[in-house]
């Protein structure tokens, strides 16, 4: 029957009007699965599908080698990484002397000139001889005062300035004590 009430009639090759079964593969229902079949293969692996899980634990024993190795190349990378960060903190000590001898040198430049004395200055600068590095006794006290001012919780700041308040020369015998410094002997020294 139609909308109106009437009765239809159709003739074999109208498709509008067959009835489909509901199971149909032109009428689909997602809620239907269909009938399991199952082949000579599924009946000697025991008749049953791999469930998620273990879809999951192949997909996971097949990933984490992948993973092993690259967090392993990360690792790697951040300990480059921390070496270059030493190096360069290294560098910037070096520059930090260096700047500290030169505008050294520069005042001394200044107040001979302001006094006169220029020539003196100059010709004294030139036959001074290198400063001398400390000797095993010096590096030693020096060492001392670190391990115990690190184990009394003092920051490198606070280290190289009692150092350099108590004018114990640095381990090159040039410039002043840095924090960088105390770090990096701290780190060498497993203080």
């Amino acid at each position: 029957m139609d909308r109106n009430g009437k009765k239809l009639h159709c003739n074999g090759n109208d498709k509008r009007y067959i009835r489909r079964p509901f199971h149909s593969p032109s009428y689909p229902n997602p809620q239907y699965k269909g009938p399991e079949k199952s082949n000579a293969k599924d009946r000697k692996k025991g008749g049953r599908k791999p469930d998620e899980m273990e879809k999951l634990a192949t997909q996971l024993t097949e990933t984490l080698p992948v993973l092993k190795s690259l967090i392993e190349g990360i690792a790697a990378d951040h300990r480059r990484l921390a070496d270059a960060e030493e190096r360069r903190v290294a560098v910037e000590e070096r520059k930090a002397e260096a700047s500290e001898s030169i505008a050294e040198a520069l005042r001394e430049l200044m107040g001979a000139a302001a006094s006169g004395q220029m020539a003196g200055v100059v010709a004294g600068r030139i036959d001074d001889a290198p400063p001398e590095k400390p000797g095993k006794k010096e590096k030693d006290s020096a060492l001392r005062i670190i391990n115990d001012m690190r184990q009394d919780g003092a920051t490198y700041r606070q280290i190289a300035a009692r150092l350099d308040a108590e004018n114990i020369s640095t381990f090159s015998g040039k410039g002043k004590w840095h924090a960088q410094t105390i770090h990096r002997i701290c780190q060498a020294e497993n203080l």
